[in-house]
């Protein structure tokens, strides 16, 4: 998700306006969870093969579209929100943890009451409805213009002008490695669960 970062950022920058490059990229990530409720509902009709192949390829395209809309998304809030950028941040990841609590007990629920494929269904067909409130709010948002930087050649310029850029700054080069670091170390979040259920003998 966030290697694709590094092929757009120079694009981005180049944007007088970002909203219809994050519009699209929003709309393109509601998408993929629509078909991918419709999968489940079709997959009784085709092999186990191709639902594994179209699962990947929805869940790449959304994963691949969240990674190269982040840096217009982040210059998108940042000229959306002036002021107070780090309460409104820290507020959003609050939310979002809440928000994952009960989507947990939400999807607990679902997967309960109703018979696999159609749980999946539901529980992917709830994400499109619950997200796409997202793209009325950046339709109807007047946006300014930002500072366009003309890269000439952005793939190479833009890229000799960032290494540039960490060499000289080694504080930021740490920070990247940490942030490196860090993510790598994520990967292990979901085996915390795991542990937690066998130590403690919890419910699934």
């Amino acid at each position: 998700m966030y290697f694709p970062q590094l092929f757009v950022s120079g694009y981005v920058q180049s944007l007088p306006k970002k909203r219809l490059y994050v519009l699209r990229l929003v709309f393109v990530q509601k998408i993929c969870l629509l078909l991918l409720s419709i999968l489940c509902f079709y997959q009784q009709y085709l092999s186990a093969g191709t639902v594994i192949f179209l699962f990947f390829l929805l869940y790449g395209i959304n994963a691949f579209s969240t990674g190269i809309l982040i840096p217009a998304w982040v210059e998108f809030v940042a000229k959306a929100i002036p002021e107070k950028r780090s309460l409104f941040f820290g507020l959003f990841n609050l939310l979002v943890a809440v928000s994952g609590i009960a989507n947990g007990y939400l999807m607990k629920y679902l997967i309960k009451i109703f018979p696999y494929p159609y749980n999946f269904q539901y529980i992917f067909l709830f994400g499109f409805i619950l997200s796409a409130g997202t793209l009325l709010t950046i339709t109807f948002y007047r946006e300014g213009d930002y500072p366009v930087h003309d890269y000439g050649n952005r793939f190479l310029n833009h890229y000799k002008k960032m290494f540039r850029f960490m060499k000289e700054h080694r504080e930021f080069m740490k920070f990247i490695i940490f942030r490196t670091v860090f993510t790598f170390g994520e990967i292990a979040s979901p085996f915390y669960i795991i542990y937690a259920l066998k130590k403690f003998s919890l419910a699934d």
